[in-house]
C-alpha cells in the first residue's frame, strides 16, 4: 500500500498508479469523506454532473493489489459493504 506523506500546506501526492487508475488530472476535484473507521476516503468529482462508479470486483481487485492487512481489510469490506 503506497504511503502518503503530508506536506508543506498539508498537501499530498496520490501516487501515479492510483491517478492513472481513476483517470485524475491535474486540476481535477476530488471529494473527501471522514469514515466512521477513521478513514479518510476521496473520490473524483464528475463535473459533468454524472458520477463514476466502479463494480465490487473492480474494488476488492484494488485492495488486494495493495496488500492490505488483515485489520485495513476488514475495515475496507465494511467501508464496500456501505456503499
Amino acid at each position: 500500500m503506497p504511503i502518503l506523506q503530508i506536506r508543506r500546506n498539508f498537501q499530498i501526492t496520490i501516487p501515479s498508479k492510483l491517478r492513472k487508475s481513476l483517470g485524475i488530472q491535474e486540476g481535477d476535484l476530488l471529494d473527501a469523506e471522514l469514515t466512521d473507521y477513521e478513514a479518510i476516503i476521496l473520490r473524483p468529482r464528475a463535473l459533468t454532473g454524472k458520477k463514476r462508479t466502479f463494480e465490487k470486483s473492480e474494488i476488492q481487485q484494488w485492495l488486494k493489489e495493495d496488500e492490505l492487512s488483515e485489520v485495513e481489510m476488514k475495515i475496507a469490506q465494511k467501508i464496500l459493504e456501505k456503499s
